[in-house]
């Protein structure tokens, strides 16, 4: 039986060279080829070993042998939906098979994915997933988000079971009409949760939110935190953002008006707030930057009412003259002109800024 094992030693017990050299003379007694070797990482103060397909016999010998100084644990099966390190096990006329282990056996990569040189016994990284023909394929492209993991895709077909959404694969990725939150229709962008079935063993996507993302943060979260975004929907009271791909946070629309952004779109974020039940406000500016929301307020302001909508500052203006003309700082000047140019309400240039005029 070939099963895939970690081994952790540390280093205070058993210098790391030893464990090595250990390791491998006792492989090479086995008449197990370095390509069944090792590879050396280090995590948390850990030294993870990986071996590949050693029989369990020769693990149970091996662990005897190093005694106290390890621990052996089995490696994860494969995941249909994700990017896996696998193993080629053998060549086929189509490709090359794949070790995927006990539960899913041999898995082809096809040929137009086989790097050159690749021979039996070296390590790729593929995505699983069933072809048009569901049969489970190995493949190196990579898709917009992967089993577990949300985005913003475009429906590129609608059917009598569905939309179907580009995901970056040549099989489309299927919205049932069960898993939509509201109907699409062909040429929208959708936020959707990619899931796997496991009783057939295809992917598909979702628009019902609420099913995977949480209503609070989980603890540790504070004020302040640098986020990622992803914006989803909009309320009443502002727009709902998917923080970290895990719990919902809230945007709102005072904060969402500084900065100009599209249902779908990812971008970094920050926490403003996380009240008792654990509900998180979030917003784009970090913390701090109300004084400069007002003064970007002021200053588009002072430009609108100005001839041409022009003032004469700049970043060589001396600090009397920004506080004669707009009664700023000069460094909270220069935030507030960063955040309307990052919100394109602004043009710079050498003799000032010119207030960029709404179509």
């Amino acid at each position: 039986m070939k099963v895939d094992w970690f081994y952790a030693g540390r280093g205070t017990i058993l210098p790391i060279p030893e464990i090595v050299s250990q390791i491998t003379r006792f492989l090479i007694q086995c008449k197990l080829s370095c390509a069944f070797g090792l590879r050396l990482i280090r995590c948390g103060g850990i030294w993870l070993f990986l071996t590949h397909s050693v029989n369990s016999d020769v693990l149970t010998r091996l662990w005897s042998r190093i005694g106290e100084s390890g621990v052996a644990w089995k490696m994860p099966d494969p995941i249909i939906g994700r990017m896996n390190v696998l193993c080629a096990s053998s060549r086929h006329v189509s490709g090359m098979y794949l070790d995927g282990g006990e539960e899913l056996g041999e898995i082809l990569l096809p040929q137009r994915y086989v790097p050159a040189n690749f021979v039996t016994g070296s390590e790729i990284e593929v995505f699983l997933m069933l072809d048009s023909e569901d049969r489970l394929v190995a493949t190196t492209d990579r898709p917009l988000a992967m089993v577990g993991e949300f985005a913003s895709l475009n429906v590129v077909e609608t059917t009598r079971i569905g939309a179907f959404l580009n995901w970056g694969m040549p099989k489309d990725l299927l919205l049932p009409f069960g898993e939509q939150a509201q109907r699409v229709a062909k040429g929208d962008d959708v936020v959707v949760y990619v899931n796997f079935d496991a009783v057939s063993g295809r992917l598909y996507a979702s628009s019902k939110l609420n099913k995977f993302v949480a209503n609070t943060a989980p603890p540790g979260i504070v004020e302040g935190s640098a986020v990622s975004l992803l914006i989803a929907e909009r309320t009443d009271i502002g727009y709902k953002a998917i923080v970290n791909g895990h719990y919902w946070g809230l945007i709102h629309a005072s904060a969402a008006a500084a900065v100009p952004f599209a249902l779908g779109e990812s971008r970094p974020g920050y926490i403003s707030r996380v009240t008792p039940d654990g509900l998180v406000d979030v917003t784009f500016d970090p913390p701090g930057y109300g004084k400069v929301t007002n003064a970007a307020k002021r200053l588009e302001e002072v430009l609108a009412a100005a001839e041409n909508g022009f003032l004469p500052l700049h970043d060589k203006s001396t600090p009397d003259e920004v506080r004669d003309t707009l009664g700023l700082s000069k460094k909270v000047f220069k935030q507030a002109v960063g955040a309307l140019y990052r919100g394109r309400k602004v043009r710079l240039e050498k003799d000032g800024i010119y207030l960029v005029k709404s179509s």
